[in-house]
């Protein structure tokens, strides 16, 4: 009786140290009511890359339960267009260095200039594609959305900048012949 009653409390005192919950999928977050457009996804990648096929597999992936909340806008860089694209966008958004490296992901403000693998830690306990979908949703929560395609249009061409900049020049020029004129005509005056 007394080896019944030690088995009893040696598996009790087991159980009393195993977790009783059973742990929620990393990527589980508390997920608002999809009542907004949702967040614009930017991805170059090439077919032939490893880790743009992960990625585009961890998207797809998500989309079960988050597709609500992102669009996925698919840039295949071997077309010229979405390779002239893609470095346009990447210079824009400050990562010069990163043109020609893919897969390479925005996210409203947010980008992923080195690469992105879904299982590669970011912290010791958070992997890129868990700190993604924190991203997307909280670009998806914000009412202030940054989208670099809008940007891109709205930004001033080299040559409106060039005409600016001229136009200001004439007119500092015409100002300071001008003042000069009249100066000279007020020294002679006198």
């Amino acid at each position: 009786m007394k080896k019944i009653l030690n088995l009893w409390l040696v598996v009790f005192t087991i159980l009393a140290i195993l977790p009783i919950g059973v742990k929620a999928e990393e990527t589980d977050m508390e997920k608002p009511e999809a009542n907004k457009e949702p967040v614009k996804v930017y991805i170059f990648r090439s077919d032939s890359c490893p880790h743009c096929i992960n990625t585009m597999n961890f998207l797809k992936e998500m989309e079960e339960e988050y597709g609500d909340y992102y669009d996925v806008y698919d840039y295949e860089t071997s077309d010229p267009e979405n390779s002239a694209l893609f470095e346009e966008v990447a210079t824009f958004m400050g990562d010069t260095s990163s043109v020609g490296y893919v897969p390479y992901l925005v996210v409203g403000k947010y980008t992923y200039p080195d690469g992105f693998e879904p299982d590669n830690l970011v912290t010791d306990d958070q992997t890129m594609g868990e700190q993604l979908l924190e991203r997307i949703m909280e670009v998806y929560r914000s009412d202030d959305r940054y989208d670099v395609m809008e940007a891109l249009k709205n930004k001033p061409s080299y040559d409106t900048v060039v005409g600016i900049v001229a136009g200001v020049m004439i007119v500092g020029i015409v100002a300071m012949v001008v003042i000069t004129r009249r100066h000279n005509a007020l020294a002679e005056a006198e």
